[in-house]
């Protein structure tokens, strides 16, 4: 599957229609092929491919306060509490709530959207071990990551946690290791 920016037109899209109509989204049949939470997730992906974390942000608080999936809401309502814990330098908190989250997917039924959130979650949990100088389980994290991105046969987020890891690698003084995952 071949990964495509963002196209400003859609972008456009979601900030002038889709945001400001969330409580419409919300009433159509769950049944629609245009259901609440496909959009509200779809959007969350174009930002955050497109590198707009505030919207990003407003996205996941709108999955985490009105997801119909009890599954979708407490997973975004705990990637969320890990995020701004980690804006506020609560590493401890950041790391419990990103681990909770972890745990929460491994109950949820497999499939390539929540594989997807699996991989984004520990790239995020990444930068909380990182801060907290625990580069061997931030590594183990990227490991698992990259296994996971692997079998979604999602190249863009292989590349990202390969580079991630070899950061890793490097921090370690395991030059060979990080030549190798960086390749």
């Amino acid at each position: 599957r071949r990964q495509v920016a963002a196209k400003p037109a859609a972008l456009e899209l979601l900030n002038v229609w889709v945001l400001p109509n969330v409580t419409l989204l919300r009433s159509q049949p769950r049944t629609s092929a245009c259901s609440w939470e496909n959009v509200v997730t779809g959007a969350y992906a174009c930002y955050k491919r497109a590198g707009d974390p505030q919207r990003e942000g407003r996205v996941l608080e709108l999955l985490s306060t009105q997801a119909r999936d009890p599954g979708l809401r407490d997973l975004a309502v705990l990637r969320l509490a890990g995020l701004k814990a980690a804006e506020r330098s609560a590493l401890d908190d950041a790391r419990a709530r990103f681990e909770q989250a972890l745990a929460l997917l491994e109950r949820l039924l497999a499939s390539p959207a929540m594989l997807e959130r699996a991989v984004d979650i520990r790239i995020d949990l990444r930068l909380v071990l990182g801060q907290l100088g625990e580069i061997r389980q931030q590594l183990h994290r990227l490991r698992e990551a990259e296994t996971l991105a692997v079998q979604l046969h999602d190249n863009l987020r292989e590349a990202r946690v390969c580079s991630f890891m070899a950061v890793s690698h490097t921090l370690l003084g395991e030059l060979e290791e990080a030549l190798v995952a960086g390749t």
